[in-house]
Formats: structure tokens, sequence, C-alpha cells
């Protein structure tokens, strides 16, 4: 199996307070091709908190039991056997296939490139998933892979001005170093 463990920074607004967000995951890939994603640790501002702390800091909604995360989902998601894959043609740099995901998770689709000689993923646009995201004015997820298969780089950005609701994130995850 394989185990990396990716480090998030970033900043988050929840109407016209600013905080700084840090968090680190560990991901795996069992031999049996199950993934796990594990909250090791988060802090707000410098503060150390959990991950519930970290979802209501960003005003993000309860994390149901079972959601699963976005980068699980977008690890491996041409093995899934929760996500319908099918393919969309040719694209600049590669071919694009798109990826519906059937499970309760942070995202509802990916639009996956792979390269056309290798098939190896090489990014993809996570659309997430939920009512906020719906309303939002500003919702992107954009995930570089590396080499091996494994993610490089996620960007992720949202900002959202509803009713009474004013939230922004801009974040980073990349592989602890």
């Amino acid at each position: 199996g394989t185990t990396l463990q990716m480090k998030t920074h970033g900043t988050l607004r929840n109407g016209t307070t600013t905080h700084t967000l840090e968090a680190l995951r560990q991901l795996g890939v069992a031999p049996d091709g199950s993934i796990h994603n594990d909250f090791v640790w988060g802090k707000i501002d410098g503060q150390r908190t959990d991950e519930s702390g970290l979802r209501a800091a960003s005003g993000a909604p309860k994390k149901r039991a079972g959601q699963a995360e976005s980068l699980t989902v977008a690890l491996a998601p041409l093995t899934a056997g929760d996500v319908d894959v099918r393919p969309i043609g040719p694209t600049a740099g590669g071919y694009l296939l798109r990826c519906d995901v059937r499970r309760d998770a942070a995202v509802a689709r990916i639009d996956l490139l792979v390269d056309e000689a290798t098939g190896r993923k090489r990014s993809a646009s996570l659309h997430p998933a939920g009512k906020l995201v719906k309303l939002a004015d500003r919702a992107e997820m954009q995930l570089e892979y590396a080499a091996d298969g494994t993610p490089a780089a996620l960007r992720s950005a949202f900002a959202a001005r509803v009713l009474w609701i004013d939230r922004a994130a801009d974040l980073v995850t990349t592989p602890l170093k």
C-alpha cells in the first residue's frame, strides 16, 4: 500500500473575520485498494482544534458519518466501485473522463484528465457537493497528480454571499515533505 501525509494551509473568511488554517491528514491506500483518509491535527489562527472545529471555523456544514472527503474520492476515481466513469473525449493535454460519484461525498463529480499515451492521471476538476455550493459565487477545486498517481497539489477556492451568509476559503493541500 501507499501512505502519504497531506498538509493544508490557507485562509478562511466568515463574515468580516479572516482566519488562518493549517491541517494535516494521512492518506493510505491498502493493498486491497481501500482508501483511508484520517485527520491528524488542525489549527485555526495557530490554536489547535479538532476536525469539527475546522469545519465550524470555515462555516462548512457538519460532516455526516461515512461522508467521504474530496481527496479520498479523487485518489482512485477509476477503480472505486461507487464512481461511474464515462469517456468525454480528447482534449488539450490528454483525454477527459467524467467520474460521477454515487456515494455520500464532498464531491459530486470529477472531470479527470489522463495522459493518452500512458493512461496516468494528470489533473482533475472536482465539483463540490452540497446545498451551499449550489448557491456559491465561486466553488473551485483543482487537483494536480504526481507521476505516481498520488495528489501533488489540491487548490480549493470558495466564496458565497447569500442572505446573511458571507463565507470564503482559499486553501492549498500538498504532500508533507
